[in-house]
């Protein structure tokens, strides 16, 4: 089944001031040669019209991922023997619900063996995705691959892109460049 893409947070982050979307919209209206009043004015509300236009885009498209948020004890309980398994994070290990697993009481048993009562925030429908740090992060440099300074600007190390600002996410390729964006961004990419 589909869901939608939380877009809401999407316009929060990292389009927002504090990540320095309005700074970069000046440096592309500078670079463009764009700098007189009302032209720059213009191609700044065209900046945003596009990316308010990007935003609702996302905002109508499905994704294929059934929410993995973690079952409650409530779900848990409705589960029986001929439930599909759960994931423990925990263990990192697939098990099944069982009334007899402990003591007579409802509890999971492993498919490796064992048992364990129910517990909050531990099963989840399917294995969280592991998130290599390296693929989703970057950092700023002062020359390009080539050896060629930046000049007054930074250069990403991912994509190799021009930036005038250090700012949290680089602009063109997305990945995490400070640690506070790492941080927000590995909370989305585990929902």
């Amino acid at each position: 089944m589909a869901r939608a893409i939380d877009a809401n947070e999407l316009e929060m982050f990292p389009y927002s001031e504090g990540a320095g979307t309005e700074e970069q919209i000046a440096d592309w209206i500078e670079q463009a040669g764009l700098s007189e009043d009302d032209t720059a004015s213009r191609a700044r509300d065209l900046c945003w019209k596009v990316i308010e236009g990007f935003v609702n885009v996302v905002k109508t498209q499905p994704t294929l991922t059934p929410p993995n948020d973690p079952l409650t004890l409530e779900q848990l309980r409705k589960m029986d023997r001929f439930s599909p398994p759960i994931y423990d994070i925990c263990l990192n290990e697939w098990c099944c619900v069982r009334e007899d697993a402990c003591a007579g009481d409802i509890g999971v048993s492993y498919i490796g063996g064992g048992t364990r009562p129910l517990e909050e925030n531990r099963f989840y429908p399917y294995p969280l995705p592991h998130i290599n740090r390296e693929t989703w992060t970057a950092e700023w440099k002062d020359h390009y691959r080539s050896g060629a300074s930046a000049g007054t600007g930074f250069v990403c190390s991912s994509c190799d892109m021009w930036n005038g600002r250090k700012s949290h996410i680089c602009p063109s390729c997305g990945k995490a460049m400070t640690e506070e964006a790492w941080e927000e961004l590995e909370k989305r990419l585990r929902r």
